[in-house]
């Protein structure tokens, strides 16, 4: 009974401890813990509700055996090694995993941070007034545009050389991904776009027609601007824009997506350059 006070005491000191210098769990803590005599089944439950950073190599577990570590604490080693929510990762580290998705790696004062782009949807498509068109005869090109709420996103940035990472999911079914992101595989497959800015909104080219033109889909050239892609390891890669941006409003979108309709893009992921 003594025994067991004893060890009770102790694994409320190391939590307390822990959450306050935010402890992680290493396979010379789990030796340690063991030779100051706590059963099997608080180590165990001390492994389950803390972070963990555990080498569970083979040279590792035969070692652990010829410590006389019992089995069911190096099992319970291994399968927190294998789990994902409790391993040890710095989120604003470009080479952490990350949730498959686009970010903006932001820089200040050397603290770093990845920033996520979310989502926008395009609120509605519209074609231009074609005055021109019907005054010419169908000569004059109509042009179709995407619209999108407001005259400003929501994530704006100072530095006209921003950094992006693009991380994709290379274990996901692109036919049956749950993700809109997670159907691309590259950003190859996407196009970034300085959009016109209007009262409250934001909008670019995605087609035109005519009468003798007929009909085209796809962004317009002069709103496109051209980026460097640098692959960092599969389903990782880095963008950046060939020259520094202009103060704007901007958007990465599928190159895919432009061209499936007229005036038909989805979402798209957008952010501003500040003045």
């Amino acid at each position: 009974m003594k025994t067991i006070f004893i060890s009770i005491i102790l694994l409320l000191s190391i939590t307390v401890f822990g959450q306050v210098n935010d402890e992680v769990l290493t396979n010379t803590s789990i030796t340690n813990l063991f030779q100051k005599g706590l059963s099997s089944s608080i180590i165990v439950s001390k492994i389950k509700t803390s972070k963990t950073n555990f080498d569970v190599s083979i040279d590792a577990l035969i070692k652990l055996k010829d410590e006389k570590i019992p089995d069911e604490i190096t099992n319970a080693m291994v399968e927190a090694a294998g789990n994902k929510d409790q391993a040890v990762v710095d989120v604003n580290d470009p080479k952490a995993n990350h949730d498959p998705g686009l970010y903006y790696f932001s820089k200040k004062n050397e603290k770093t941070e990845m920033v996520s782009l979310e989502p926008t949807v395009c609120a509605q498509a519209k074609m231009g007034s074609g005055i021109g068109s019907a005054l010419s005869y169908g000569i004059v090109k109509t042009k179709m545009k995407s619209n999108i709420s407001g005259s400003m996103s929501r994530l704006q940035i100072e530095e006209t050389m921003p950094v992006f990472y693009f991380y994709f999911d290379k274990a996901q079914n692109l036919n049956n991904s749950p993700s809109w992101f997670t159907a691309s595989s590259s950003p190859n497959e996407f196009i970034l776009v300085k959009m016109d800015v209007k009262k409250n909104s934001r909008e670019f080219v995605t087609g035109s027609i005519g009468a003798y033109s007929g009909v085209s889909t796809g962004v317009d050239e002069k709103q496109k601007v051209d980026f460097d892609i640098e692959k960092l390891k599969s389903g990782v890669y880095k963008v950046t824009s060939k020259n520094a941006l202009i103060p704007g409003e901007y958007c990465f979108m599928s190159a895919g997506s432009s061209t499936m309709g007229m005036g038909t893009v989805g979402k798209v992921f957008d952010f501003g350059i500040k003045k």
